[in-house]
């Protein structure tokens, strides 16, 4: 039976996250529109449809690096260490952090918004905060995290699961798109932050009253196994001879001796960061699955900087010319956008396994080339009507990543998924960091031909693309010794 888990925390806080990532690049073109005019409102409407000054635009645009690097850097080690810990001390009282800190964060941005001439600095404090847990990509790594260990007896349905995971995502982004666009136009950026603010509030609420324990479930079956265990032994001592018993005695004071000492060797390796990046490090490159792991990795690398080089880049060129749409046509786009994805990550999933019966690979391959022509197009759009149909080609897009990271778990042993996942999340916020060279294209090619970046977008999830497809050959060269391994050999027999 399928249950919500981690779908509606992704879900909520995707929402924050994506008013955030559509709002903020204009609240931070709007302060410095202040700082210039000497703090005067009327010239700095968020309304106002006149042609951006071009070298605010290029300002606005280097401040807005400034803030996601900022978060970002840090979040690189803070992924690495959540994913493991998580695995230690269990998934919900990992996610309890996501929603404390975010309702933080955005009190901080409604001060900001209040004080509107107050330095950008703040701004830049208050996104830093989300770095404790590691940004949007450590909430995603935590959630998949959840999912992976749910169907650690069903690994048919976890892509499924994934896929309902990544459309939440982006089902949230049709509700910020419409909620935060039409909020910004007609009640101003502290409206917005108010929003976000309930949002954490119904996040912690749901956690706390609906979300299962996974660990607790845990501990009271392996409790259950114990005792029964347990009862088992007592019966072989009772028929055991007296030097027996006295051997078990010994055996077990010196088990509880050991295990006196085991909760603060458990408590110290915790606490201590370099045994959690360690513990990535030796999933990822472990002898016997890193030939089935580091490929995809690689591929991620190419095609969540496309991905993450689109949601940071696109309010910001939907603002500039040829397009100078407003708040309330942005945010109509970000909806349109991601209604378009949410169907596409569901239907294309549940089509090509219930009726096309696909590989998790050949779908992967189709989901990346659906991302490298969806950039492309936008790239070579010149009008808003085009920016906007040319997301039809992007239904597949969504699909790369979630196969990518889905496809993987499968690799590793269920006690690896938090090790394993925090990987992909720290590729996720470097990416972040690196899409400055994407800006860079951005404000170097503003006068001449802004889409630039989207082309360039285009090429590099070309590049994952083209990995995936070497790797689709290349893995028949080495034995299968899992049951996705073993049906991709069998899939290429049968294309050969």
């Amino acid at each position: 039976m399928f249950r919500p888990t981690s779908e509606p925390i992704i879900f909520l806080y995707a929402t924050i996250y994506m008013i955030n990532l559509s709002i903020l690049p204009q609240f931070v073109l709007q302060k410095l529109c202040l700082q210039k005019h000497n703090g005067n409102a009327s010239s700095c409407s968020v309304s106002e449809v006149e042609e951006v000054d071009q070298e605010l635009q290029k300002s606005a645009s280097e401040w807005w690096f400034i803030i996601i690097a900022s978060a970002q850097i840090p979040s690189v080690i803070t992924c690495l260490i959540w994913g493991p810990l998580s695995d230690a001390i269990g998934r919900r009282a990992s996610i309890y952090v996501v929603p404390s800190v975010s309702l933080i964060q955005n009190l901080v941005f409604v001060g900001c918004a209040y004080f509107a001439t107050s330095h950008m600095g703040f701004v830049v404090l208050g996104f830093c905060l989300s770095t404790l847990f590691g940004q949007f990509p450590g909430v995603i790594s935590l959630c998949y995290g959840f999912i992976t260990e749910v169907t650690a007896d069903n690994k048919e349905a976890r892509i499924a699961r994934l896929a309902f995971v990544d459309a939440s995502i982006f089902f949230a982004g049709v509700l910020s798109g419409l909620g935060a666009g039409q909020l910004l136009e007609r009640l101003g950026f502290v409206a917005v932050f108010i929003f976000s603010i309930t949002i954490n509030t119904f996040l912690l609420l749901y956690i706390t009253f609906l979300l299962p324990d996974l660990k607790k479930l845990r501990q009271k079956e392996a409790m259950k196994s114990t005792e029964e265990e347990a009862e088992e032994l007592q019966a072989i001592n009772a028929k055991a001879k007296e030097a027996g018993e006295e051997n078990a005695d010994e055996t077990s004071s010196s088990t509880s001796e050991d295990s006196k000492g085991s909760p603060q060797k458990f408590c110290l390796s915790l606490l201590n960061p370099y045994t959690q990046i360690k513990q990535v490090f030796r999933v990822i490159f472990a002898k016997d699955t890193r030939r089935m792991v580091l490929p995809p990795l690689l591929a991620f690398t190419f095609s969540i900087y496309a991905y993450v080089g689109d949601l940071t880049s696109t309010a910001l060129y939907l603002k500039g010319p040829p397009f100078l749409m407003t708040a309330d046509y942005i945010g109509y786009y970000y909806a349109i956008q991601a209604c378009l994805r949410g169907i596409g990550v569901i239907s294309v999933t549940q089509i090509s396994h219930r009726f096309l019966h696909l590989s998790d690979m050949n779908l992967m391959l189709f989901g990346i080339a659906s991302e490298a022509i969806t950039y492309t197009a936008i790239g070579l759009s010149k009008t808003r009507t085009q920016v906007y149909c040319v997301n039809i080609i992007g239904l597949g897009l969504p699909v790369a990543n979630a196969l990518l990271r889905g496809y993987t778990t499968k690799q590793v042993a269920p006690e690896n998924y938090g090790a394993l996942l925090a990987a992909f999340a720290s590729l996720d916020c470097l990416a972040y960091t690196t899409n400055a060279i994407t800006l860079e294209i951005y404000r170097a090619t503003l006068d001449s031909y802004p889409g630039a970046m989207f082309v360039f977008l285009g090429a590099c999830a070309g590049v994952a693309f083209l990995i995936m497809f070497i790797f689709k050959f290349y893995i028949r060269r080495f034995p299968a010794k899992t049951p996705e391994a073993l049906m991709e050999k069998s899939e290429l027999k049968s294309d050969l």
